[in-house]
């Protein structure tokens, strides 16, 4: 049985320096102009570097009572959860989950600190249809000049057939375009493997290309493709800053020895150790299950499709 693969990194971004990545094409190398310390501090668990926050202004806080809403302010100073309980917070909207949400956005564009142009302007992320209703969630994303934002920066509405019930975002307010960056992808994967404790050498990287958004490619003692990609930081204090988002995958451990068990009420896992069986039918000293089995065959029944 061959070993999962787990992703040991999911996202890595620097927040420290206006110009600290440079979306360079596939294989440009680019030195960095900054120390690893400041870009990827060593620390086991998920890090997020960026201080402050943005108070609410008068006009939005007018905006709010003015839709009879109640609200939670994220760190950016726009709505984290907006509704307004007993009732919709807009009505008479467009039949069409999208046109409708964005009519909600634009005429409320204060609120999410965008002009109207802004809100225009954002792009649609999902549409997606709620089930045993007629409810959708639709998400909107900002982007950062060129840059679609990383984390943060997205609209969530919820409406149905023109009714606005609740909204929630990460909406960083209009946070101009990010600087120019100072590090190629493949430089900014390498540094993301030496967090983990992995040094790479630019020699092992091989096969680069592009996936779609992706820059992908292989490198040698890693399992898989390898990916990175450039997206905007969005900060609450300040502009928005280049960051990469990258994924490092290898090889995990196998089940050898160990069961796993979740616990679906209390959504918890917990691990047993078992003892190998000595007379199991496929890991056993003798064996009698060595081959896949074709299930179709085994079972006498054809393939439904």
């Amino acid at each position: 049985m061959k070993p999962p693969l787990r992703a040991l990194l999911v996202m890595s971004v620097a927040v420290t320096s206006t110009a600290l990545f440079l979306p360079g094409t596939a294989g440009s190398q680019v030195p960095g102009q900054v120390a690893e310390s400041e870009v990827f501090p060593h620390v086991a668990d998920d890090l997020d570097a960026r201080v402050g926050s943005v108070a609410p202004s008068a006009e939005q806080q007018a905006i709010v009572s003015g839709l009879g809403a109640h609200v939670s302010w994220n760190r950016f100073g726009t709505p984290q959860s907006l509704i307004k309980y007993g009732g919709f917070l807009a009505t008479g909207l467009s039949g069409d989950a999208v046109q409708g949400a964005r009519q909600f956005v634009e005429a409320n564009s204060a609120l999410f600190r965008l002009t109207q142009q802004e809100a225009a302007g954002l792009e649609l992320l999902n549409d997606s249809p709620m089930a045993r209703s007629n409810g959708h969630a639709v998400i909107f994303r900002q982007r950062f000049g060129d840059l679609p934002a990383g984390q943060d920066g997205l609209i969530t509405v919820g409406i149905t057939e023109g009714k606005v019930a609740y909204v929630s975002s990460s909406a960083a307010g209009n946070q101009g375009t990010p600087g120019a960056a100072t590090l190629s992808a493949t430089e900014a994967w390498i540094q993301a493997a030496a967090n983990l404790g992995r040094s790479v050498s630019p020699s092992a990287i091989s096969n680069l290309g592009q996936d779609f958004s992706w820059t992908s490619f292989r490198v040698a003692g890693f399992t898989g493709l390898q990916r990175v990609r450039l997206r905007a930081l969005a900060m609450p204090l300040g502009a928005a800053r280049p960051a990469y988002e990258t994924i490092v995958l290898d090889r995990g451990d196998t089940l050898v020895g160990r069961l796993l068990l979740f616990d679906a009420l209390g959504t918890t896992l917990d691990e047993v150790q078992v003892r190998r069986d000595p007379y199991c039918p496929v890991c056993g000293d003798s064996p009698t299950i060595t081959e896949y089995v074709d299930y179709v065959e085994f079972c006498n029944a054809p393939v439904q499709i």
